[in-house]
Protein backbone atom coordinates (compact mmCIF):
# COMPACT_ATOMS: atom_id res chain seq x y z
CA UNK A 1 0.00 0.00 0.00
CA UNK A 2 2.78 2.61 1.13
CA UNK A 3 4.72 1.42 -2.21
CA UNK A 4 1.40 2.63 -3.98
CA UNK A 5 1.20 5.50 -2.53
CA UNK A 6 4.62 6.53 -3.01
CA UNK A 7 4.55 5.88 -6.46
CA UNK A 8 1.23 7.87 -7.35
CA UNK A 9 3.47 10.99 -5.56
CA UNK A 10 6.40 10.21 -7.47
CA UNK A 11 4.83 10.45 -10.77
CA UNK A 12 2.40 13.10 -9.97
CA UNK A 13 5.37 15.20 -8.76
CA UNK A 14 6.92 14.13 -12.34
CA UNK A 15 3.83 15.61 -14.31
CA UNK A 16 3.72 18.83 -12.30
CA UNK A 17 7.68 19.17 -13.22
CA UNK A 18 6.75 18.21 -16.95
CA UNK A 19 4.13 21.33 -16.67
CA UNK A 20 6.19 23.71 -15.10
CA UNK A 21 9.12 23.06 -17.42
CA UNK A 22 6.76 23.63 -20.26
CA UNK A 23 5.84 27.42 -19.12
CA UNK A 24 8.08 29.85 -20.61
CA UNK A 25 10.38 31.85 -18.33
CA UNK A 26 13.31 32.83 -19.30
CA UNK A 27 15.39 33.10 -22.79
CA UNK A 28 18.22 34.72 -24.25
CA UNK A 29 19.98 35.74 -27.85
CA UNK A 30 22.88 37.08 -29.54
CA UNK A 31 22.88 38.87 -32.99
CA UNK A 32 24.51 41.61 -35.01
CA UNK A 33 23.07 44.13 -36.09
CA UNK A 34 24.12 46.38 -39.46
CA UNK A 35 24.69 50.14 -39.14
CA UNK A 36 22.19 51.81 -41.80
CA UNK A 37 21.62 56.13 -42.68
CA UNK A 38 19.43 58.03 -39.73
CA UNK A 39 15.89 57.50 -40.69
CA UNK A 40 16.07 54.01 -42.29
CA UNK A 41 14.23 51.44 -40.67
CA UNK A 42 15.05 48.12 -42.33
CA UNK A 43 15.79 44.40 -41.41
CA UNK A 44 19.09 45.03 -41.56
CA UNK A 45 19.08 47.93 -39.16
CA UNK A 46 16.21 47.08 -36.60
CA UNK A 47 15.67 43.91 -35.08
CA UNK A 48 12.76 43.33 -32.60
CA UNK A 49 12.45 40.45 -29.81
CA UNK A 50 8.97 39.38 -28.79
CA UNK A 51 7.52 36.95 -25.92
CA UNK A 52 4.38 36.88 -24.59
CA UNK A 53 3.49 37.32 -21.07
CA UNK A 54 0.43 37.66 -19.27
CA UNK A 55 -0.71 40.63 -17.06
CA UNK A 56 0.70 41.86 -13.71
CA UNK A 57 3.72 39.29 -14.89
CA UNK A 58 7.78 40.81 -13.25
CA UNK A 59 10.02 41.13 -16.64
CA UNK A 60 13.68 41.58 -16.07
CA UNK A 61 15.94 42.11 -19.23
CA UNK A 62 19.77 42.28 -19.14
CA UNK A 63 21.55 43.52 -22.70
CA UNK A 64 24.70 44.40 -23.86
CA UNK A 65 25.81 46.18 -26.95
CA UNK A 66 29.38 46.44 -28.52
CA UNK A 67 31.66 49.38 -29.61
CA UNK A 68 30.86 50.90 -32.73
CA UNK A 69 32.65 53.80 -33.93
CA UNK A 70 29.69 56.65 -35.67
CA UNK A 71 26.78 54.12 -34.52
CA UNK A 72 23.94 55.04 -33.13
CA UNK A 73 22.03 52.01 -31.11
CA UNK A 74 18.59 52.61 -29.76
CA UNK A 75 16.19 50.56 -27.54
CA UNK A 76 12.60 50.46 -27.32
CA UNK A 77 10.59 47.95 -24.91
CA UNK A 78 7.07 47.92 -25.42
CA UNK A 79 3.95 45.84 -25.78
CA UNK A 80 1.45 44.89 -28.60
CA UNK A 81 -1.75 45.36 -26.25
CA UNK A 82 -4.88 47.44 -26.93
CA UNK A 83 -3.08 50.75 -25.06
CA UNK A 84 0.70 49.96 -26.51
CA UNK A 85 2.30 50.31 -23.75
CA UNK A 86 6.37 51.56 -23.42
CA UNK A 87 7.82 50.72 -20.55
CA UNK A 88 11.41 51.09 -21.48
CA UNK A 89 13.41 53.44 -24.22
CA UNK A 90 16.95 54.49 -24.31
CA UNK A 91 19.58 55.91 -27.06
CA UNK A 92 22.93 55.64 -28.06
CA UNK A 93 23.67 52.76 -25.60
CA UNK A 94 26.70 51.78 -25.03
CA UNK A 95 28.07 48.70 -23.23
CA UNK A 96 25.44 46.89 -21.30
CA UNK A 97 22.45 48.04 -19.38
CA UNK A 98 19.33 46.47 -18.03
CA UNK A 99 15.16 47.34 -17.50
CA UNK A 100 13.01 46.24 -14.98
CA UNK A 101 9.14 46.48 -15.27
CA UNK A 102 5.67 44.72 -14.24
CA UNK A 103 3.07 44.26 -17.35
CA UNK A 104 -0.56 45.57 -17.51
CA UNK A 105 -1.93 44.09 -20.37
CA UNK A 106 -1.86 40.41 -21.56
CA UNK A 107 0.25 40.85 -24.89
CA UNK A 108 3.72 40.09 -26.56
CA UNK A 109 6.68 42.19 -25.25
CA UNK A 110 8.86 43.90 -27.48
CA UNK A 111 12.46 44.55 -27.42
CA UNK A 112 13.04 46.45 -30.58
CA UNK A 113 16.94 47.68 -31.59
CA UNK A 114 17.66 50.16 -34.19
CA UNK A 115 21.39 50.72 -35.37
CA UNK A 116 21.85 54.28 -37.24
CA UNK A 117 24.44 56.36 -38.70
CA UNK A 118 25.88 59.61 -37.27
CA UNK A 119 25.15 62.13 -39.87
CA UNK A 120 27.65 62.56 -42.78
CA UNK A 121 28.82 58.57 -42.77
CA UNK A 122 27.98 55.94 -44.95
CA UNK A 123 27.17 52.52 -44.52
CA UNK A 124 29.81 49.74 -45.12
CA UNK A 125 29.32 45.73 -44.57
CA UNK A 126 32.14 46.31 -41.67
CA UNK A 127 29.83 49.07 -39.86
CA UNK A 128 28.24 46.41 -37.37
CA UNK A 129 27.44 46.13 -33.95
CA UNK A 130 26.69 42.53 -31.72
CA UNK A 131 24.25 43.11 -28.85
CA UNK A 132 23.45 40.30 -26.32
CA UNK A 133 19.76 40.03 -24.68
CA UNK A 134 18.57 38.36 -22.19
CA UNK A 135 15.25 38.05 -20.74
CA UNK A 136 13.69 36.78 -17.86
CA UNK A 137 9.66 36.90 -16.89
CA UNK A 138 7.53 35.52 -13.65
CA UNK A 139 8.99 33.52 -11.04
CA UNK A 140 12.40 33.66 -13.01
CA UNK A 141 12.51 37.33 -13.17
CA UNK A 142 12.36 37.13 -8.90
CA UNK A 143 15.22 35.04 -9.02
CA UNK A 144 18.06 38.05 -8.79
CA UNK A 145 20.66 38.88 -6.09
CA UNK A 146 17.86 40.01 -3.21
CA UNK A 147 16.21 36.40 -4.14
CA UNK A 148 19.44 34.30 -3.50
CA UNK A 149 20.11 36.76 0.04
CA UNK A 150 16.70 36.04 1.95
CA UNK A 151 16.93 32.38 0.72
CA UNK A 152 20.91 31.40 1.37
CA UNK A 153 19.86 29.73 4.51
CA UNK A 154 17.49 27.75 2.69
CA UNK A 155 18.47 24.23 1.30
CA UNK A 156 18.67 23.73 -2.38
CA UNK A 157 15.46 21.32 -2.17
CA UNK A 158 13.80 24.09 -0.09
CA UNK A 159 14.70 27.13 -2.52
CA UNK A 160 13.58 24.77 -5.24
CA UNK A 161 10.59 23.99 -3.98
CA UNK A 162 10.11 27.93 -3.50
CA UNK A 163 10.49 28.44 -7.20
CA UNK A 164 8.05 25.58 -8.08
CA UNK A 165 5.81 27.56 -5.59
CA UNK A 166 5.96 31.14 -7.81
CA UNK A 167 5.79 28.77 -11.07
CA UNK A 168 2.53 27.66 -9.81
CA UNK A 169 1.09 30.86 -8.53
CA UNK A 170 1.61 32.07 -12.34
CA UNK A 171 -0.05 28.74 -13.55
CA UNK A 172 -2.59 29.50 -11.53
CA UNK A 173 -3.07 32.73 -12.72
CA UNK A 174 -2.88 32.12 -16.23
CA UNK A 175 -5.41 29.52 -16.23
CA UNK A 176 -8.00 31.95 -14.25
CA UNK A 177 -7.24 34.36 -17.22
CA UNK A 178 -7.72 32.08 -20.10
CA UNK A 179 -11.06 31.11 -17.91
CA UNK A 180 -11.84 34.43 -17.81
CA UNK A 181 -10.85 34.56 -21.64
CA UNK A 182 -13.18 31.34 -22.67
CA UNK A 183 -16.10 33.01 -19.87
CA UNK A 184 -15.66 36.23 -22.62
CA UNK A 185 -15.95 34.35 -26.33
CA UNK A 186 -18.65 32.20 -24.84
CA UNK A 187 -20.94 35.52 -23.76
CA UNK A 188 -19.78 36.89 -27.50
CA UNK A 189 -20.99 33.41 -29.11
CA UNK A 190 -24.23 33.02 -27.24
CA UNK A 191 -24.93 36.79 -28.14
CA UNK A 192 -24.20 36.37 -31.65
CA UNK A 193 -26.51 33.61 -31.89
CA UNK A 194 -29.21 35.22 -30.69
CA UNK A 195 -28.58 38.08 -33.07
CA UNK A 196 -28.34 35.47 -36.17
CA UNK A 197 -31.86 34.19 -34.70
CA UNK A 198 -33.81 36.70 -34.74
CA UNK A 199 -32.35 37.97 -37.67
CA UNK A 200 -33.68 35.12 -39.26
CA UNK A 201 -36.63 35.11 -38.30
CA UNK A 202 -37.19 38.64 -39.51
CA UNK A 203 -35.87 37.38 -42.86
CA UNK A 204 -38.61 34.82 -42.93
CA UNK A 205 -41.17 36.71 -41.89
CA UNK A 206 -40.54 39.12 -44.01
CA UNK A 207 -40.33 37.02 -46.86
CA UNK A 208 -43.44 35.62 -46.44
CA UNK A 209 -44.99 38.69 -46.36
CA UNK A 210 -43.71 39.82 -49.45
CA UNK A 211 -44.93 36.43 -50.84
CA UNK A 212 -48.46 37.65 -49.66
CA UNK A 213 -48.90 40.51 -51.31
CA UNK A 214 -47.32 39.41 -54.44
CA UNK A 215 -50.20 36.98 -53.97
CA UNK A 216 -53.00 39.51 -53.25
CA UNK A 217 -51.13 42.16 -55.99
CA UNK A 218 -51.41 39.48 -59.03
CA UNK A 219 -54.80 38.29 -57.84
CA UNK A 220 -56.08 42.00 -57.79
CA UNK A 221 -54.76 42.76 -61.26
CA UNK A 222 -56.06 39.63 -62.44
CA UNK A 223 -59.48 41.08 -61.82
CA UNK A 224 -58.92 43.72 -62.96
CA UNK A 225 -58.45 42.56 -66.15
CA UNK A 226 -60.87 40.10 -65.87
CA UNK A 227 -59.17 37.21 -66.45
CA UNK A 228 -59.90 35.47 -63.08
Amino acid sequence: MNRSVTSLAATAVLLLVCLIAAVPGAAAVKFELSALAPGTKEAKNHRCLSAYVGRNVLVRGTYDVTDGEHQLVDVVVSDSGTHRNQYYQRTNIDGPGKFAFTTLDHAEINVCFTNTLEHGFNPTPTMMRTISLSLDTGADAREDDTFQEKNEHLKPVEIELRRLENLMDEIVDEMEYLKAREKRMRSTNESTNERVLGFSLLSITTLVALGGWQVYYLRSFFQAKKLI
